[in-house]
């Protein structure tokens, strides 16, 4: 009766260890995992998780977080695409409105400067501007 209150004894144990061995495992893993983690967010890399566990759930928990990693990146690019595209937009608008800006300016700077032109003569000057603007 003895044995087999001692070998159940020693089974149990057993499996409180291997239990305790395995939970020890885990967080050891998830606390890797995390530090993998705070590291690629710090420094803005483009790196993956790459654990080795033998643990099924901790093994999805990687290729989601993984995955959810390429989409981050993914995002990032087009952001910086999109912000790149905008402030060559805007260039290209500043330019387009600069250059009939400085035509007109040169046209208000012959009818101011030059006394010389007659009436008529100014407006035509005046009368071209309205057909080009």
């Amino acid at each position: 009766m003895t044995f087999i209150v001692s070998g159940i004894f020693l089974i149990l144990l057993m499996i409180i260890l291997i239990q305790t061995y395995e939970k020890r495992k885990m967080i050891r893993d998830m606390n890797e995992i995390q530090e993998k983690l705070s590291d690629i967010i710090e420094q803005k890399t483009t790196e993956k998780v790459l654990i080795q566990t033998e643990q099924k759930a901790i093994q999805q928990f990687l290729i989601q977080v993984n995955c959810l990693l390429d989409y981050n990146q993914q995002i990032i690019a087009d952001y910086e695409k999109t912000k790149e595209s905008l402030k060559r937009l805007l260039s290209n608008m500043s330019h387009d409105l600069k250059t009939p800006l400085t035509v007109i300016l040169g046209y208000v700077e012959i009818l101011d400067l030059d006394n010389s032109m007659s009436d008529g003569e100014k407006k035509k000057v005046i009368s071209s501007l309205h057909k080009k603007y």
